[in-house]
């Protein structure tokens, strides 16, 4: 299974289109395993947590390493910082096991 992490920064329609045409199978053996953004206006991130897709935004991580916030985890997973859930996201797009 291919799995793919897509790079978003707006409405998120081609995004929809690459989750449509998994479901009616015109893409196969492939799921997407995240969603990024540098734009945390950006509704294609509501796209993919509508698909149950972890979706996180950089500009976020940017400001909790400068000590501005911690963003909220979006699925119930407690308070985390994104650079940990970027961690995260990206052991699993990759297949590894950290």
């Amino acid at each position: 299974m291919l799995r793919l992490l897509v790079c978003v920064s707006g409405g998120g329609t081609n995004l929809q289109a690459i989750f449509d045409a998994i479901d009616a199978g015109k893409i196969r053996n492939a799921e997407i395993a995240a969603v990024i953004s540098n734009n945390p206006g950006a509704y294609a991130l509501e796209r993919a947590r509508q698909h149950n897709v972890e979706a996180i935004c950089f500009s976020e991580i940017f400001r909790e390493q400068r000590g501005v916030q911690s963003c909220p985890d979006r699925k119930g997973e407690g308070n985390r910082t994104g650079s940990d859930r970027a961690g995260r996201i990206f052991s699993r797009c990759s297949g590894r096991d950290d």
